[in-house]
């Protein structure tokens, strides 16, 4: 545990530096597919502005629809110039027909939309929402929900109506980067793997007060520091302080977009963010899925931004201990 708390810092601190706001190639998104019979979920892959990927994944009906587009972008719209099944489909089968057809339909529509809603006054971190009209196969009206954070399109999630109420359609469960398209097209779902909590809290330790930020968080010598803001405890928990200085040019949207990427070796569970506050004080919950260990542990931040510092206070715990223990670790900060 203490090794894999030190990779995830050590990706933190060397991920800042090169990860902005921008799409950058290698960038991805995963949402939730709510437009089809059986669970689906429906991913983009942009590799440069002249080509992206997509992939249709429906599990219970073993489909993978995976294509390459090359594309043309005028800035405010996307035409697709080509296409390139990188998987087999069975051209009698209408729903392998139609997913092609979906995609097709849908990788440039986001774009708009995405772009669209853009032009609207955005609030940063809360975001906005815009309407669009005689959106055939999304059965009409639709809703694009568009957050800072979020690469490519910029969109959380799309809403319509039926039979007059509101419906979930597109549901953003993942972003990320890989390093090729093989990663993407092979993306699978995580599955935990359930563990029992082996946390036993010492209620009798010597408290110890930590201050940052205008935050007071109170510990106890079961915490054992490791060096410098660094402290954990019994191999369960992790809380680290990060000083971000000089930071006077980095929105602190680049820093949410940081906290929830997914990459090889985790994987963000976005349908679980709890996201509060505003740019100068925020405080975020994930889920994050370890691929190695199969587990998943909570990842807590809290946010400070101060005479161009930001201070982030970070708590991770495994999920079984965290919930045995809700109380105390809510408690921290």
């Amino acid at each position: 545990m203490k090794k894999l708390f030190l990779y995830l810092l050590f990706t933190f601190l060397c991920m800042f530096s090169v990860l902005a706001v921008e799409t950058n190639s290698g960038d991805y998104v995963l949402y939730k597919d709510f437009t089809f019979a059986s669970p689906s979920w429906v991913g983009f892959l942009k590799y440069d502005d002249a080509t992206y990927a997509s992939m249709l994944y429906t599990p219970s009906e073993q489909r993978r629809i995976c294509v390459l587009f090359s594309v043309s972008t005028d800035g405010k719209k996307m035409e697709l110039m080509g296409q390139n099944l990188t998987t087999k489909i069975d051209l009698s089968n209408n729903a392998d027909v139609e997913a092609v057809n979906y995609l097709m339909q849908l990788l440039p529509d986001l774009y708009k939309w995405g772009i669209s809603a853009e032009e609207s006054k955005t609030v940063q971190i809360k975001g906005n929402q815009k309407k669009f009209s005689n959106i055939a196969y999304l059965n009409g009206t639709i809703t694009v929900n568009r957050v800072p954070t979020v690469p490519l399109f910029g969109i959380e999630s799309i809403t319509g109506t039926n039979s007059g109420k509101k419906v979930d359609l597109l549901k953003l469960v993942q972003i990320g980067t890989v390093n090729n398209d093989t990663e993407f097209f092979n993306l699978v779902l995580p599955h935990e793997k359930e563990q029992e909590p082996s946390l036993k809290l010492d209620t009798k330790a010597k408290k110890l007060s930590l201050r940052f930020a205008q935050k007071n968080i109170v510990i106890s010598e079961q915490w054992v520091n490791q060096g410098g803001n660094f402290y954990l405890l019994d191999n369960s928990a992790l809380l680290t302080i990060t000083e971000l200085q000089n930071a006077q040019n980095i929105p602190v949207i680049e820093l949410v977009k940081l906290f929830c990427t997914s990459d090889s070796n985790r994987t963000v569970l976005l349908d679980k963010l709890v996201l509060t506050g505003t740019e100068k004080k925020l405080s975020l919950v994930n889920e994050i899925y370890d691929t190695q260990t199969q587990a998943i542990n909570i990842d807590k931040k809290y946010v400070f931004f101060s005479d161009n510092q930001y201070t982030i206070i970070s708590l991770t715990v495994k999920k079984a201990d965290y919930y045995a223990h809700k109380k105390y670790f809510d408690s921290l900060f």
